[in-house]
């Protein structure tokens, strides 16, 4: 790894300063993120430890110590004028959002919300600020839904599994004979339920009423053809 081309040397005054500011959890994320990349460069922590300390880039973490060296400390922390223009979020941002969203949530988090999203993008430093509705845009365009879950049998290809597979696919393209048909069924799990209350019957202009309480006899299977 290459020697830092840009060494961060904190006054006491300027350290006090930037401790005061992560502690105080009033401003935002941005700003603190580069106050923690500051005071962890002034303890000589390596460019690349403090990108992965604190999930940001490489790039963003050799940013701000240039912008120190070069000017001030304020200028190292606070936010670049803009030109106005909003930017323009390309494809190269959206497979970003694509990766993060199908990323591990955060701990302690079930799933990713949308503004948990935003709130990474920027944190990664991908983009300046963004919105959780700009987030569901791109998420919906990608057909992307972080908050749905869908349960599914994942199971094991083996070489057991694929010999099986495929003596049932060699049957299924066997010719027809009639003297011997292929017949196929499948399994349908059905409850065996009971009236509570003995149903109204049937009047004309009226169908037949049942009661919505009932009760449970038990469960079969049934082999429809």
């Amino acid at each position: 790894m290459s020697a830092k081309k840009y060494h961060v040397k904190l006054s006491d005054e300027e350290r006090q300063q930037l401790l005061a500011l992560t502690r105080k959890g009033i401003y935002p994320t941005r700003r603190i993120t580069r106050a923690r990349i500051l005071l962890l460069a002034d303890a000589e922590r390596p460019n690349k430890s403090i990108a992965t300390y604190l999930h940001c880039s490489y790039t963003t973490v050799t940013h701000i110590c240039q912008r120190y060296c070069i000017k001030v400390l304020e200028a190292a922390i606070s936010e670049r004028p803009r030109s106005g223009a909003p930017r323009k979020l390309d494809g190269r941002f959206e497979a970003r959002v694509t990766a993060v969203a199908c990323s591990t949530p955060p701990e302690g988090r079930a799933r990713w919300t949308l503004q948990l999203l935003a709130d990474r993008l920027v944190e990664l430093g991908f983009i300046e600020s963004i919105s959780h509705t700009q987030v569901g845009r791109i998420l919906e365009k990608n057909e992307l839904k972080p908050w749905q879950r869908r349960q599914w049998c994942i199971g094991d290809v083996t070489t057991e599994f694929l010999w099986r597979m495929e003596k049932i696919l060699d049957i299924y393209e066997q010719p027809y004979n009639p003297q011997r048909p292929q017949v196929c069924f499948d399994e349908r799990p059905c409850q065996l339920i009971d009236d509570v209350l003995t149903p109204l019957p049937m009047k004309p202009g009226k169908p037949t009423r049942e009661d919505t309480q009932y009760e449970r006899k038990g469960v079969c299977s049934l082999l429809p053809i």
